[in-house]
């Protein structure tokens, strides 16, 4: 793995989303950044993969959403880490 899975929280209204960059978010909202062209720059060969899926966790996408992506990680695998990393940050056990 080129990059570590980017850490989830529970936002404002009880979605899990992944921990936005708010720089990230900045250059989203500014215009600067453009994940549409990212993804179809992407899909040319200028940026691989794992980059990609790494700006949308940086910007804070729903772990719902993330899996709907045609190139995001197998949903077993990437919401068993997320969900482990989560439990273990805020002490929480499954019962």
């Amino acid at each position: 793995m080129k990059h570590p899975k980017q850490p989830a929280e529970l936002d404002a209204d009880g979605e899990l989303r992944f921990i936005p960059n708010l720089i990230i978010q900045w250059l989203i909202r500014t215009g600067r950044l453009d994940l549409d062209d990212v993804k179809t720059r992407a899909d040319k060969g200028q940026f691989d993969v794992e980059d990609l899926r790494q700006i949308v966790q940086l910007s804070g996408y729903s772990l719902d959403n993330y899996f709907d992506l045609s190139f995001a990680e197998s949903p077993n695998k990437d919401v068993a880490t997320v969900v482990e990393q989560w439990l273990r940050e805020h002490e929480t056990a499954i019962s």
